[in-house]
């Protein structure tokens, strides 16, 4: 399948840097991590987790939150009769 897409100028500059930090070299490679780590987050918040980046150190912890994840927790909850 083939899709393309439209970014601005920031958007732009976000993915150059993507690919700079990560070594990542085309934009290909990117929606294809981006896509796996989203799949992942979707799983984890439909079987009730939160998503979260934990500082080691400090045992504090930032949680992700973004309404796709939301809304697939919320669809989760549905009874499955009210799902489809």
């Amino acid at each position: 399948m083939r899709i393309q897409i439209e970014v601005d100028e920031s958007g732009a500059r976000v993915l150059d840097e993507i690919k700079q930090s990560t070594g990542l070299s085309t934009y290909k490679e990117i929606f294809n991590n981006s896509i796996t780590l989203l799949e992942w987050a979707v799983k984890q918040r439909i079987e009730g987790r939160t998503i979260a980046s934990l500082d080691e150190r400090s045992k504090n912890y930032k949680e992700l939150q973004m309404p796709p994840l939301e809304a697939a927790a919320r669809r989760a909850k549905q009874p499955a009769a009210a799902a489809r």
